[in-house]
């Protein structure tokens, strides 16, 4: 069998052709992205460009994901080897883009549409803007202070000072939100707004209470989705991806403890 007979015999096991192994790889990792981008679980992000793949045909399939970094590797039946990364500038916790993927990738695997299709699709769910508006983002952060506050004892007084905390706090950071500033700054900046308004709860009547609000304020900013991922991914072994949001979680932490410390700093000095 001469080389080029053999050569187009290896190209027939191919179902599609080099411009669709390439959509296909977009699609893999534009899913991926989406997924790593709105805080899923990093064995979710490598199964889902992984069962992308395979349902398509690839074989071989490689796929790596930490914090911030994307990598998928696979090759074609007939030999061919493709390789993408992508580096994730920006996450934002979004469960309802998470769940929305995790739902359409379903629906890829059991049909295998025109990957440029399926692409505008995914792009689609990724560009959907939140359907709360800002008041109500606002009222719903109120909620979590006042859920928290309550629970941990501060009576239904302290429960809405929290409320009225939380709110002022959303106000105060949604531009940076916005902005896509750095997440340990906007904490930063958070724990020194809760507590400098949490200082007025005593001209309140509110004194003893005043160490709950804070903390029940200070909800709203904790990474509790990324704390609970890190353990999550550790337990399955993923330790490099595990560790590195641990430690961004505890980074995440220190920096509203940071901003709470300055203001407890200057009261000090101030008394």
């Amino acid at each position: 069998m001469t080389p080029e007979v053999k050569a187009v015999e290896d190209l027939n096991l191919d179902r599609y052709s080099k411009a669709e192994w390439h959509a296909i790889r977009r699609l893999a990792l534009t899913l991926a992205y989406g997924m790593l981008s709105s805080g899923a679980e990093t064995y979710r992000i490598e199964e889902t460009a992984q069962r992308i793949l395979e349902a398509y045909g690839a074989v071989q399939v490689d796929v790596f994901a930490i914090a911030n970094f994307l990598s998928i590797s696979f090759e074609t039946p007939s030999g061919r080897e493709y390789y993408a990364q992508k580096r994730v500038h920006t996450r934002a916790d979004n469960l309802n883009h998470v769940a929305r993927l995790n739902s359409y990738t379903r629906q890829i695997c059991a049909t295998t549409p025109d990957a440029n299709q399926a692409l505008l699709e995914v792009r689609e769910i990724l560009n959907e803007r939140r359907a709360e508006g800002l008041l109500a983002q606002v009222l719903i952060t109120g909620y979590v202070g006042f859920g928290f506050a309550l629970m941990l004892g501060a009576g239904i007084k302290g429960a809405i000072f929290a409320f009225f905390v939380d709110m002022i706090l959303r106000l105060i950071i949604f531009p940076l939100q916005k902005w896509q500033a750095n997440r340990l700054f906007i904490n930063m900046i958070g724990g020194f707004i809760v507590t400098l308004l949490a200082g007025t709860a005593p001209y309140f009547g509110l004194g003893d209470s005043r160490s709950i609000i804070t903390a029940a304020s200070f909800m709203y900013l904790f990474p509790g989705i990324s704390l609970m991922n890190s353990i999550r991914d550790i337990i399955s072994n993923d330790l490099v991806a595990g560790l590195s949001k641990l430690l961004e979680t505890l980074l995440a932490a220190l920096s509203i403890a940071i901003g709470s410390g300055l203001v407890l700093g200057l009261e000090h000095l101030l008394a």
